[in-house]
This record gives structure tokens, C-alpha cells and sequence, in this order.
């Protein structure tokens, strides 16, 4: 495992290099190439991840963010939508989601430059029982003046019938330009263009809650929580324990011809 300072340093020379590419732009054919924005096995630093649940704010649900005995990433739990008692008719249960913190750099803070490419491709497992399967949400965090705004799109695991999906890898493909802005758990009015040039954070969360469009008691300054758009796609709540096998995520480029 990495000493904190050559993380650093690492990110510097990674942030120079990016940095350095976009100027000079010589690189024969960007188009064909993709851009890890992380991996999660061995090797990763885990604290360089933020996770969070409902149980921050009054909840009941748990989540971890470990490796597994194979070497892969996961991110597992149990997600529930009641709240400790003191908190009932304040909060509402049924969030666990977890993220990329936006670390910092000699260069500054170290970004990823998305501008070629258009799809985020996701290599996930699905795992922990199969009904909570359509309510994981991919989150996308800007550079924006406003950090609790968010980019969202529901990620498209197997139907929760298909059993012979569960514990099988598949690489997900979801185009940029589908993404939809939220802020503090609401679907914004005003839907603007990522600018992809500058992303953040990248998450995955699990949405358990019939919430739909509604900001949550207390948001994450950093977007864990992630919004609640979109769940009327996903069907009534959900409660149960949840496992996504995560291996990595980057941003690719595809032609519409070859989707």
C-alpha cells in the first residue's frame, strides 16, 4: 500500500501529464482510447473513497466499501428505509451510496477530462439479493460553483428475475449526454450540459426510498447522498442487502455505429 505522500506525488505527476496532454493534443487518435477514472482491487487506496448511508442522518441502512477475497472491489450492505425513532416525520431512510473524494495535487485538484470521450463504462457485478438490482444510481460531480449539484443516471443492471446475472461481471455502457442534473435530491428545473472537462467525483448509490424528486432533510456538501430522481423508473421502495461487485470505471469513446 502507498505512503500518503507518494499518492501525492502521483496524482501531481498525473495531473501534469493531463494537464500537459490537453495542450499539446499531439496524440495520434484520442478517440480510441479510454481513461481510467478508478479501479478498485488490491492495490487501491480505500481511503481515497468516501461512503456514506441514511444512518448519517438518523437512519437505519449500513454500507461497506472493502475488497473481496479475489481481489475485486465491492461495495455491499443492507439498506433500510425506517429511521431510529427521534428522527421519524424528520428524515427519510433508504440511501448507501459511496464515491471518489477529489483529491488535491501540486497542480491542484485532480480532475478528469471527459471532453473526448462519451460513455462511462462500468465493470459491475451484480450481487446481494436480485429486488434491489434496479435501484443503483451512477453519479457524476462537476467542477460547478454549487456542490450539491449533481449529474445522474439510473445504472441498468439485469432484470431481478434474471438469476443468472447474479455474481456475473459485465462491462455497462451509459452514454454521457444522458445524464440529468439534480441538486440536494431533486431533479433540477434547469438542466444544463455536463461539463465534462472537469468531473470530480464519480458514484454509485442504491436509492431504497419511494422518494422521488424531493431534497432530502440534510444533503452532502461532496453529493453521497446522491438524488432520488428517477425512482418511479425503478418501481415502489426496496429493502434488503445489496452487493455490487465494482472493478472499474472509465470513460470511453464509441461510435454510434458500433452501439
Amino acid at each position: 500500500m502507498s505512503s500518503p505522500w507518494k499518492a501525492y506525488w502521483d496524482r501531481s505527476l498525473a495531473v501534469l501529464r493531463a494537464n500537459t496532454s490537453r495542450v499539446l493534443r499531439a496524440e495520434a487518435d484520442p478517440s480510441a482510447k479510454s481513461h481510467l477514472i478508478y479501479a478498485i482491487n488490491r492495490d487501491t487506496r480505500l481511503q481515497d473513497f468516501a461512503t456514506g448511508c441514511d444512518a448519517d442522518i438518523g437512519g437505519k441502512s449500513e454500507c461497506t466499501l472493502d475488497v473481496d477475497e479475489q481481489g475485486d472491489g465491492r461495495f455491499w450492505g443492507e439498506v433500510r428505509r425506517d429511521v431510529r425513532a427521534e428522527w421519524r416525520g424528520k428524515v427519510r431512510g433508504g440511501y448507501a451510496g459511496f464515491r471518489n473524494k477529489a483529491l488535491p495535487s501540486l497542480f491542484g485538484t485532480q480532475h478528469h477530462d471527459l471532453s473526448l470521450f462519451t460513455h462511462l463504462a462500468l465493470t459491475v457485478r451484480p450481487s446481494g439479493e436480485p429486488k434491489t438490482w434496479r435501484h443503483w444510481f451512477v453519479n457524476i460531480q462537476t467542477d460547478g460553483p454549487v456542490r450539491s449539484d449533481l449529474f445522474q443516471h439510473r445504472l441498468p443492471l439485469p432484470s431481478p428475475n434474471n438469476l443468472a446475472a447474479v455474481n456475473k461481471w459485465q462491462t455497462v455502457h451509459i452514454p454521457l449526454s444522458s445524464f440529468v442534473l439534480t441538486n440536494s435530491g431533486a431533479l433540477s428545473e434547469t438542466q444544463i450540459t455536463m461539463l465534462k472537462s472537469k468531473v470530480r467525483t464519480v458514484g454509485l448509490s442504491i436509492l431504497g426510498s419511494e422518494r422521488v424528486q424531493e431534497s432530502a432533510a440534510t444533503s452532502d456538501e461532496e453529493g453521497l447522498e446522491g438524488s432520488h430522481t428517477a425512482l418511479q423508473e425503478a418501481g415502489p421502495g426496496v429493502e434488503g442487502k445489496f452487493e455490487l461487485g465494482i472493478r472499474k470505471i472509465e470513460a470511453v469513446r464509441r461510435d454510434e455505429d458500433a452501439l
